[in-house]
């Protein structure tokens, strides 16, 4: 419209048009103005034209306009003459103005009708494809019928062809491209090319992140937006499919959580102002409508997280009513151990690394098997794994291997134990040098060797320890050694009885 509108107005056609507008405007004018004048000359008064105007003037006896002197020599009726004569023609002067004017006003209202009827031509062919294929959108047609109204209301604004802009005053002047931002689309999702419902994953639940956020553009020291600027969030981009998100993640942004809380309750997205939202003062903003909303969300986290929301947090039960609790084992079968292999091989093909022999495949399943403390189970941490494989393949690199054999993966592995051992290593030799003091040989009446797992994060061994029980001659009956010592209640201690 940008383009075609001015070419229009620019057209012979249009000018024709508008010439004989014009014309006939001039055309009555003239001719009110030559009758005025006239009968201005047969009364004896001239016409004349200023800056503020026509001008009624008594004229002298050669034409010209009558100077003060000859004024002050006539007598009192002819002043008086001259006076009813002056206040007839400004009577009439008035009526040839009021109909100028009206005339005028009509010309107006011709050539604002020309220019409605010039650009709704434009319009309606710019539009009609529109129109057929948004027929059974109300809410789009309505829109497209705003936007025409709109450009016939501003219909100067594309009269005129796309010119360098200069700054002429003290203000700043908006570029021309600002006028016609108003007929812009802001589409906040495209899902015209997704396949089945959208499923989004989200690393980052921050509010701009989750329910988008409104940007704003600096112009000479000051803010300003529009609805270009609106930029969606991860729930439009998964509204109608699934939000996928880390339980953690989303409950260290509080907004964030309250806010979808309340968004599953209402069944509607809101864009808001961070700094309304937060109390604190902001600049005039718009206000984008509610999107309504349909979503299924999954919170990824520990068995923790979800009991601590379940007691604390009320609306947690009835917003999120379906809980898989995901195992972190799986028997080992022939046929899983025949997965894991090929998910073993897929992960080297995926990530570009060496492929696994079948003696390092032996030695990754029997980690897996050591992760779970059993050996008919195989471990599901697939990110333990995969980082040991990764692990694996350097050190069979290094060895210049073709393919990661058993010595690289256990190789691996006793790295991973080394880095992680260190107070290991002083328990060891805390026993070594007697400071932990552990009997080996011998029989002891009252003492056994024992041994207690430590865990510091990802390593865990064994401290060997004494262990030690003295027995006395009591004065009969069973001993509650809670009880003697009131760390039991009444029902512990008849629970022992």
């Amino acid at each position: 419209l940008q383009a075609k509108i001015p070419e229009v107005f620019d057209s012979d056609d249009y000018r024709s048009k508008e010439s004989e507008l014009h014309h006939a405007f001039e055309h009555l004018r003239r001719e009110m103005i030559d009758e005025l004048s006239e009968r201005a000359k047969e009364e004896g008064f001239i016409l004349q034209f200023s800056q503020v105007g026509m001008v009624i003037i008594p004229a002298a006896k050669d034409g010209q306009p009558m100077s003060q002197e000859d004024l002050s020599q006539l007598g009192d009726e002819e002043k008086q003459e001259l006076r009813e004569k002056s206040d007839m023609l400004h009577s009439k002067m008035k009526e040839a103005i009021k109909k100028i004017r009206e005339a005028e006003g009509r010309f107006k209202e011709k050539h604002v009708k020309l220019d409605g009827e010039i650009a709704m031509f434009v319009v309606d062919q710019v539009m009609e494809d529109y129109l057929e294929k948004y027929e059974k959108e109300q809410q789009v047609l309505d829109h497209m019928k705003l936007v025409q109204e709109d450009i016939l209301e501003n219909i100067d604004d594309f009269k005129k062809k796309a010119e360098p802009q200069q700054q002429t005053g003290p203000f700043p002047v908006p570029p021309r491209e600002a006028l016609f931002r108003k007929y812009d689309i802001n589409v906040l999702i495209d899902n015209s090319e997704t396949q089945g419902a959208p499923v989004v994953v989200e690393s980052n639940p921050a509010y701009p992140n989750l329910f988008g956020t409104i940007e704003r553009q600096a112009w000479f020291g000051a803010l300003f937006t529009d609805f270009t600027m609106i930029k969606p969030g991860a729930l439009h981009k998964a509204n109608g499919g699934y939000l996928v998100m880390k339980a953690l993640d989303l409950l260290k942004w509080y907004l964030s959580w309250e806010a979808l809380k309340r968004a599953l309750r209402d069944q509607e997205i809101k864009i808001e102002d961070l700094g309304e939202l937060y109390g604190l003062f902001s600049t005039r903003t718009i206000r984008p409508e509610p999107i309504p909303f349909n979503i299924k969300i999954v919170l990824i986290g520990d068995p923790w997280i979800y009991q601590l929301l379940y007691i604390y947090d009320d609306r947690f039960q009835k917003l999120f009513k379906v809980k898989a609790h995901m195992d972190d084992q799986m028997d080992r079968t022939d046929d899983s151990v025949i997965q894991c292999a090929q998910m073993i091989g897929r992960f080297c093909e995926d990530n570009q690394i060496r492929h696994l022999d079948r003696s390092g495949v032996a030695r990754v399943i029997e980690y897996s098997m050591e992760r779970t403390e059993d050996r008919d189970k195989l471990s599901l941490e697939l990110g333990d794994i995969s980082d040991l494989i990764k692990e694996s393949n350097y050190f069979a690199g290094r060895d210049q291997a073709e393919f990661i054999q058993r010595q690289h993966v256990e190789t691996a592995i006793q790295k991973r134990i080394y880095r992680s051992n260190l107070i290991e290593e002083r328990v060891k030799e805390y026993v070594r040098k007697d400071i932990f003091w552990v009997e080996t040989e011998g029989a002891r009446i009252g003492q056994v060797n024992g041994l207690s797992v430590l865990m510091t994060g990802d390593h865990e061994f064994g401290k060997p320890g004494r262990i030690t029980a003295i027995v006395s001659v009591g004065r009969g009956g069973v001993v509650d050694i809670e009880r003697e010592a009131k760390m039991g209640g009444s029902i512990h201690t008849k629970g022992v009885m």
